[in-house]
């Protein structure tokens, strides 16, 4: 396992296609939370759309016309995708960050196994400092 590691120079270029299928790899583990995370975006911005449109109609139809009770509704359409849009966005943050938690917390264990099976003459020949 010891021999698998690369010795890494600052002079050589990032491979960053390499890098970044590695971490999908890790973050693949926790698709459910993931997508659920990408459908709350989904449902984020969709309620932004929705949104628009609601101020669009209260603007061209005024405060001062028509019926009372289209007014109401649509308040309480306005008020409603505002909810939705505030608990898409609690909810997409939330899974996010506990996406992001989990993945760290593979990469540090799995790091942590590797540096375990490392023979000593390893860290005899590479010192911390």
């Amino acid at each position: 396992m010891a021999k698998n590691i690369k010795n890494i120079t600052a002079s050589q270029p990032i491979n960053f296609r390499y890098l970044y299928k590695r971490l999908f790899k890790y973050t693949w583990q926790h698709k459910f939370i993931l997508s659920l995370s990408l459908i709350s975006l989904v449902v984020l911005s969709l309620t932004n759309t929705a949104f628009l449109a609601i101020i669009k109609k209260i603007t061209d139809q005024g405060f001062g016309s028509g019926i009372a009770d289209k007014q109401s509704s649509l308040a309480l359409l306005l008020l409603l995708v505002m909810s939705i849009r505030a608990l898409s966005g609690l909810f997409s943050s939330y899974f996010m960050k506990s996406t992001s938690l989990k993945v760290v917390e593979s990469l540090r264990s799995d790091l942590f196994k590797k540096i375990m099976m490392l023979p000593m003459n390893f860290f005899d020949k590479n010192s911390s400092e």
